[in-house]
């Protein structure tokens, strides 16, 4: 099947990785980042930030727990997911 023809996701990082480590509630923000290809018609970011572009960038602050952030990217039929996590170690 042509890779062309359906939603995929080549980048979902956080701070660059595909998760990262807050130490004594620092740093007090982070970047999620993601590309996909040209075919999704719907990319959307859970918990936050919801609906996004099909690739971008945005500053969120830390979230107050270890927490897992899941991109979906969709043609109406075809479903492609990716996930990065925030973690709080003890």
């Amino acid at each position: 099947r042509d890779p062309d023809t359906y939603p995929q996701i080549p980048v979902f990082t956080v701070n660059g990785g595909s998760s990262f480590s807050v130490f004594g509630g620092l740093p007090s923000s982070f970047t999620l980042a993601w590309q996909t290809n040209a075919v999704p018609t719907s990319v959307t970011i859970t918990p936050t930030p919801g609906a996004v572009g099909q690739s971008g960038s945005q500053i969120l602050a830390s979230p107050p727990v270890t927490t897992t952030y899941t991109i979906t990217a969709t043609d109406g039929v075809d479903v492609a997911t990716k996930t990065v996590t925030m973690a709080f170690p003890a």
